[in-house]
């Protein structure tokens, strides 16, 4: 699967299935008994459903030329769509802008407020999580990680605290965890490859220890460490297997 985007936008002219039930409107309705059914309220037809003519935004995918139009069929997850062809993800979409797929990660798309940002060490800054913008900036980078490794999971914005992680220029990773009165554990830390090997994902591990789970509620928990992020926990001092040192978090299955 590619990221590579699209060529140019255009509106297109998109036929429609419609339910003459529910008014439901697809490109393709189910087949039951050799009739048609609709996908959502699966009443079935005993004709042929009318056929409803719509413009819709669309965009030409740019590993194949094909036109792809911006409707709920080429829906991927979060922002994106997805060229049903080739399967390049062709654009982000939000309220309606349609983006190439990764422009929203540009520190410009979505400049925090002065009391959103919390800046550290090699022109890093931690960046609360708080609206709508923010949130699709967490599922565009939520989504990469989860095309490198399954084991990362989708966050829930109404259960997970989220900082996103800016350099001067973009969005470079992000850092989620939940917290109670009782504990805080720390859930999933992404950074995107090319910002890798620079002790990057040490200092934001470090940095969010400082701000967010010390400072708040001493020990803490890691879930689930991949071998990343477990070297780095040792490389800080912050967990052992040694039985004479007191570690300043815990493992969580």
């Amino acid at each position: 699967m590619n990221l590579n985007g699209f060529i140019e936008s255009k509106d297109v002219d998109v036929y429609n299935f419609e339910c003459e039930k529910c008014g439901y409107y697809n490109t393709g309705f189910n087949v039951c008994n050799n009739k048609s059914q609709c996908p959502k309220c699966e009443h079935i037809h005993e004709n042929r459903p009318n056929i409803l003519k719509r413009n819709e935004k669309a965009v030409i995918c740019s590993d194949c030329n094909e036109v792809i139009p911006i409707i709920s069929e080429n829906h991927l997850r979060g922002p994106f769509y997805m060229c049903y062809i080739c399967e390049n993800i062709v654009a982000s979409v939000y309220e309606n802008q349609i983006y190439q797929p990764l422009y929203p990660l540009k520190r410009s798309w979505n400049i925090p407020k002065a009391d959103e940002e919390i800046k550290i060490e090699n022109n890093m800054y931690f960046v609360n999580c708080t609206d709508k913008k923010s949130h699709t900036i967490a599922k565009i980078l939520n989504f990469m990680a989860t095309l490198e490794e399954n084991t990362f999971l989708t966050f829930k914005k109404d259960y997970h605290k989220i900082i996103l992680v800016y350099n001067n220029s973009q969005a470079i990773g992000y850092i989620i965890w939940s917290e109670n009165e009782q504990e805080i554990i720390l859930r999933q830390i992404y950074l995107l490859k090319e910002f890798r090997g620079k002790g990057n994902g040490k200092l934001m591990i470090k940095e969010w220890v400082n701000y967010f789970a010390i400072a708040k509620n001493g020990k803490f928990g890691v879930q689930a460490p991949n071998s990343i992020t477990y070297n780095i926990l040792i490389k800080l001092k912050l967990y052992s297997h040694d039985n004479n040192v007191t570690n300043k978090c815990y493992l969580v299955s």
